[in-house]
């Protein structure tokens, strides 16, 4: 800002996270950013605060086609991030920490918090499969030993089979 005698006052910068790169989340940053650093430097209330509601500065998740390409530093390289996940969930203490580090970039953050809830959704998939098949192989044995006749209790005796005796 510049006033009338040429003194400049710097507010600084302040860089948003606009979470996937298109650019209407650019246009929407950079309109909500002027608008609200304009009001506060002058100290006006604005009126209701309704693109707020509309700017969402990080979503909760990723998409598969998001996590896509992302990349974390790890051992001194960029190196694809799922790729670094799996590590770390085979036991590797480096990815671990680097899966860890809170240092980590607001999208890393964001990107492993949605490996990590696809990874847990698949194990709950997983337990669902396999409670069916051990529900279908307790059926099927039961059908074998039915058909095998060694444990038949649902089946009749014939009640004339004494008179032909």
């Amino acid at each position: 800002m510049l006033n009338s005698k040429g003194a400049i006052f710097d507010f600084g910068s302040y860089m948003l996270d606009i979470g996937s790169p298109n650019p209407q989340e650019y246009g929407k940053a950079l309109t909500y950013a002027r608008r609200y650093s304009i009001s506060a430097i002058y100290g006006i209330a604005s009126e209701d605060d309704t693109d707020a509601k509309e700017f969402n500065s990080k979503p909760d998740y990723m998409t598969p086609k998001e996590l896509k390409g992302m990349t974390i530093n790890y051992d001194g390289k960029r190196k694809d991030l799922t790729e670094v996940f799996a590590m770390a969930m085979a036991g590797d203490e480096l990815a671990k920490q680097v899966i860890k580090d809170k240092g980590n970039s607001v999208n890393a953050k964001i990107a492993i918090k949605s490996i990590s809830a696809i990874y847990e959704f698949s194990k709950g998939l997983l337990k669902d499969r396999d409670k069916e098949k051990s529900k279908q192989d307790a059926e099927d044995q039961k059908i074998k030993e039915i058909v095998d006749g060694k444990k038949d209790s649902t089946k009749k005796k014939d009640p004339f089979a004494k008179l032909g005796e």
